[in-house]
């Protein structure tokens, strides 16, 4: 067996990996409920937004640009007993307009668009009652 290289400082040949989780519940029509997450989502510092006029497309808000993006995982909870509407309703996902890189010293705001599909790839909401939650890993390169 292999020890860690570095340990301490994240992963290999990727140091200073840290990672940020963000937690959205949908009322209707994917807007997002305002109540007070509970536990530890109210301290959340990725901060989720749902974005005017554009069917399943939310906002990702880091609190500052980082040297690498490594990327994004979602998780989706449906409510228990809701029907889902199958194929036209989000359930796939895929990232838009990545704002978080800022290894070329690009001026970055620490964002990126977060985007629901259905099974035809056409935008779409998720169901109402959907909770998600965003897991999102970054380096600064230390």
């Amino acid at each position: 067996m292999r020890p860690i290289p570095i340990p301490e400082k994240g992963v290999f040949n990727m140091p200073g990996v840290c990672w940020y989780w963000a937690r959205g519940v949908t009322t209707t029509s994917g807007a997002l409920s305002t109540a007070t997450q509970p536990g530890l989502w109210a301290k959340q510092p990725a901060v989720i937004s749902k974005v005017a006029a554009t069917a399943g497309r939310y906002k990702v808000q880091l609190p500052s640009a980082h040297y690498v993006f490594l990327g994004a995982l979602v998780t989706l909870f449906g409510p228990a007993s809701a029907a889902y509407g199958a194929n036209t309703t989000g359930f796939d996902w895929f990232l838009r307009a990545e704002n978080v890189d800022a290894v070329n010293g690009t001026v970055v705001d620490g964002s990126f668009l977060l985007q629901f599909t259905q099974t035809s790839y056409a935008d779409a909401e998720v169901p109402d009652g959907t909770s998600f939650t965003v897991c999102i890993g970054v380096a600064d390169g230390t």
